[in-house]
């Protein structure tokens, strides 16, 4: 009887040691995580764009949330000023645009490349929004271009350019969603990708190529010659952008301004002409 109960014993605690020594130790140190690049982030404050006008070397703080005022249209409207200095009614919803897009990215210093550029008998495009205020091209410290531009293109009713041998992502207002890649570097003539589309093709309107932005006289020096870009038949779209080249800048005429709409959200997706 003794000898039947001590192998019963034995019998119910093996299992139950065998189980204690599977378990891994209470302070065992879990997995790394693999770390994200912090491109985006809560902002100090919502709705305040922190702006740098490339060419003019100049610091702007633009509350759009606080509302959209003459005072801030006026102030917009000179950052967004052409080489000559003259400007251009604001558009709101670019203005509101830009706001979304900077929150989005944590509030991070937007470095404004481009903005009005008055018609020109030698511009590229026949039509560009850029000659009526509604585009601008920038881009983000920190952010790479391609994640810029991947955001954008998330954005309703907005006309997003790629400018894969340039510094900067254009960005627009229209009344439907637009997607190209333009591989011309600065001062060439726009190479589209593919060659037969055309920026803003959805609306039937063109844009300027990377070479369309003009410096102030006074900022003015000599550019490198322009390298070669990729061949757009064997590049792919997402070919990340050449930094530190720094385009020039634009100007107009004042028209009525246009009505203000509400903040776009992200989530509608853009189709590519």
């Amino acid at each position: 009887m003794k000898k039947y109960a001590l192998l019963l014993l034995l019998s119910v605690s093996a299992p139950m040691s065998q189980s204690h020594a599977a378990t891994p130790p209470r302070h065992a140190s879990a997995p790394a995580k693999k770390r994200v690049a912090p491109y985006t982030g809560k902002p100090k404050q919502r709705g305040l764009v922190r702006a740098f006008r490339v060419g003019f070397n100049e610091e702007f703080a633009l509350n759009v949330g606080g509302g959209i005022t003459p005072a801030l249209r006026k102030k917009f409207a000179y950052l967004m000023r052409a080489g000559d200095s003259s400007t251009h009614a604001a558009d709101a919803r670019l203005m509101q645009l830009i706001a979304h897009v900077s929150d989005h990215f944590g509030g991070k210093k937007l470095e404004v490349v481009s903005g009005y550029r008055p018609k020109t008998p030698t511009q590229f495009t026949a039509h560009s929004r850029h000659n009526v205020g509604h585009a601008m091209d920038f881009r983000i410290i920190g952010v790479p271009n391609t994640v810029l531009r991947d955001f954008c293109r998330s954005l309703k009713n907005t006309g997003c350019g790629y400018y894969p041998n340039s510094s900067f992502v254009h960005m627009d207002t229209r009344e439907s969603s637009a997607y190209w890649i333009d591989y011309s570097g600065p001062g060439e003539r726009p190479r589209y990708h593919p060659p037969d589309a055309k920026e803003g093709t959805t609306s039937g309107e063109e844009d300027e190529g990377a070479g369309e932005v003009d410096m102030p006289a006074e900022h003015a020096v000599s550019e490198p010659a322009p390298r070669p870009g990729p061949n757009p038949a064997s590049q792919p779209g997402n070919t990340p952008p050449a930094h530190g080249v720094k385009p020039p800048i634009e100007q107009a005429s004042h028209q009525s301004e246009p009505k203000a709409e509400p903040l776009p959200k992200p989530g509608d997706a853009a189709s590519k002409p």
